[in-house]
C-alpha cells in the first residue's frame, strides 16, 4: 500500500495517507474530502553517490578503479 501526500483545499493542511484501492481520503484535521494529491519524490537507499561519465585522471568509466 502506497503512502501519498495530500493538501486539503479547505483548511490547507498537509498530510500523508496510506491508501488502499477504493479508499476515500479525507483531511484528518477538518474531515473534508476536497483534497489534492501533492507531487512527491521518493528516496532510495544507497543512491547518494553521483554517477560520473568518467574520471578526470583516467579513461575508466568507473571511478572505483582510479586512485
Amino acid at each position: 500500500m502506497p503512502i501519498y501526500e495530500y493538501r486539503c483545499n479547505e483548511c490547507l493542511e498537509d498530510f500523508e495517507a496510506l491508501v488502499t484501492s477504493n479508499m476515500v481520503v479525507k483531511c484528518p484535521k477538518c474531515e473534508s474530502d476536497d483534497i489534492k494529491k501533492k507531487f512527491s519524490l521518493f528516496a532510495t537507499k544507497g543512491m547518494e553517490k553521483q554517477v560520473s561519465s568518467g574520471c578526470s585522471s583516467c579513461s575508466s568509466a568507473s571511478c572505483s578503479t582510479c586512485k
